[in-house]
């Protein structure tokens, strides 16, 4: 698999029930003092982050003959190279 494109790694590693303790802490405390903005980390960032999230298409590929036109290590190639040309979404980066 190709690498990514020059992307930050993580500047720190929490487990995931102190995450999700800070998180809850955070809502509460944003909450308590009627903050409009959101918190920098909330229980369902935690979830999203902590969790992996992959899913099969094998039940797909069974029932109804569904076949990528791409591989995974095709597409990542793809999408670091859009990154590498145009940049880090803003949404994003």
């Amino acid at each position: 698999m190709t690498a990514s494109p020059s992307l930050p790694g993580p500047r720190a590693k929490l487990p995931y029930p102190v995450a999700y303790a800070l998180g809850a802490a955070l809502e509460a405390t944003s909450y308590a003092l009627k903050r409009k903005q959101e918190p920098m980390l909330t229980r369902y960032m935690v979830v999203k982050m902590g969790k992996t999230h992959t899913y099969s298409n094998q039940r797909a590929q069974k029932d109804l003959g569904y076949q990528s036109k791409v591989s995974i290590d095709q597409g990542l190639e793809n999408v670091y190279a859009w990154i590498d040309a145009h940049g880090m979404p803003e949404a994003i980066g």
